[in-house]
């Protein structure tokens, strides 16, 4: 969320002299306040302030939140003076004031000086030029973002103060990282992706571009959600098996390969030889009998066989219990807020089966919820608010963490539906009781029986 913040500085020349000029500040990009109602744009339309004896006291966005370089541009005015003939044409030679306060031609006044017109013109020289990250506070130095050069060993003001953000924000660094070529396996219609997440189709790698949550998509060549990473490969064009029965002495020293046919021939061949086994199911001469530590000659029966089958497949029918989380997105940007409604939330990290039983979870709120009245919200997943009761919408803070413990009692809250999904419920009429912002994830911890 951005704000106004001050900027203060004085700008010398190497003596330490004060400089007045023009400082001009452009955005690289729209930034979107979503902190006043209606939401402000500021567009990336130049201003320039004038700066007198090198004071600089100007309010201007902050940028950090949003990522956004701000450009500084600082010119020093400058006054040219030209002299004119009254015809209009540049004189160029040497000038004197006369008594009658006219200038003239020539450096001392004769009955051949020729009266001239004085034009004096302010030019705008530039001393410095560059592009910074204005961070979220009250006032900011103007020297705090002026890039220092080589002769430190420092980044530059934007570079670093990025790299500051980063190692003090370890949640911004997580979804950095989680957002880039994040793996999430073969594609699925029903899941949702998000920019940098990649997966396996059709004999390829496709990675996700499309800049918003999306699904049902299927990578393709010139999709506008991936590009691919890499494609399947043309079907090979090797010839078929060689069908020829096997002889040793045709078969040997061959490189070609032997088709399946002439392959089961000869192990049909080789079983006949043996007498390991016959075209037609083998004939015992006596009955077979259910085998016994000192008969390990007698073959079994097929009852016997199948009994035990069935005992073995019995025992090892085992179940385990295994416990699993998922994740779902509120951004308000995306799905609104409109009082009286229930709102199905976004499924960015996983997915919860049906039967599953969920034991608890928490909010992590990113963005404070905000109201123009008192609206209350709760969250479910079989009826409207069976992970957490109502609350008033204030109650979810910026960077706070709301425990979910299911609702009604100390039992835990078993999925009903085939494809569940949690949703948030706001109280109250519209439009007093809309919400006018907020972001949060719903984390759910959840066990299933495999």
């Amino acid at each position: 969320m951005s704000i106004i913040i001050n900027l203060v500085g004085t700008i010398k020349d190497s003596a330490g002299q004060p400089l007045s000029g023009k400082l001009t500040v452009t955005l690289s990009a729209p930034l979107v306040d979503l902190s006043t109602a209606p939401d402000s744009i500021f567009l990336e339309v130049p201003k320039t302030f004038t700066i007198t004896n090198g004071v600089i006291n100007i309010s201007i966005p902050s940028t950090d939140v949003e990522g956004i370089s701000t450009n500084f541009h600082f010119c020093q005015t400058e006054q040219r003076i030209d002299y004119f003939f009254r015809s209009g044409e540049a004189y160029f030679g040497p000038t004197h004031l006369h008594t009658d306060t006219e200038y003239y031609t020539g450096a001392i006044h004769s009955v051949d000086s020729i009266v001239l017109d004085r034009v004096l013109t302010d030019t705008d020289v530039s001393l410095q030029q560059f592009d910074a990250i204005v961070p979220t506070k009250s006032q900011v130095e103007f020297s705090e973002l002026v890039p220092t050069g080589i002769s430190r060993d420092r980044l530059p003001s934007g570079a670093r103060q990025i790299a500051e953000l980063l190692v003090s924000d370890a949640r911004l660094l997580q979804s950095l990282v989680e957002g880039v070529f994040n793996y999430k396996g073969a594609y699925s219609a029903t899941t949702y992706y998000a920019k940098g997440n990649w997966v396996t189709e059709d004999g390829g790698s496709w990675l996700s571009t499309y800049p918003d949550a999306h699904v049902g998509h299927t990578p393709a060549i010139n999709s506008t959600y991936w590009i691919p990473l890499a494609t399947r490969g043309a079907n090979g064009t090797g010839t078929a098996g060689n069908n020829t029965a096997y002889d040793s002495n045709t078969w040997a020293n061959q490189t070609d390969a032997p088709s399946r046919g002439a392959i089961r021939d000869i192990i049909e061949q080789l079983a006949r030889t043996n007498n390991v086994v016959s075209p037609n199911n083998a004939i015992f001469s006596s009955p077979p009998q259910v085998p016994t530590p000192t008969q390990n000659n007698h073959a079994a029966s097929k009852e016997f066989v199948e009994n035990l089958v069935t005992s073995v497949q019995s025992s090892l029918n085992v179940n385990y219990f295994f416990l699993r989380s998922c994740r779902f997105l509120y951004n308000f940007s995306v799905n609104g807020g409109i009082a009286g409604t229930t709102i199905n939330l976004t499924p960015v990290g996983g997915s919860i089966p049906q039967n599953a039983v969920i034991i608890g979870g928490f909010v992590d709120v990113i963005t404070a919820v905000a109201s123009g009245s008192s609206p209350t919200l709760s969250i479910g997943i079989n009826s409207n608010n069976d992970l957490r009761a109502a609350a008033t919408a204030t109650t979810f803070t910026a960077n706070s963490k709301l425990a979910l413990i299911p609702v009604g009692a100390t039992t835990a809250v078993k999925t009903t539906a085939t494809s569940p999904q949690v949703k948030i419920v706001l109280s109250g009429a519209a439009p007093t009781n809309n919400l006018t912002a907020g972001k949060f994830y719903v984390v759910l911890l959840f066990v299933v029986c495999e």
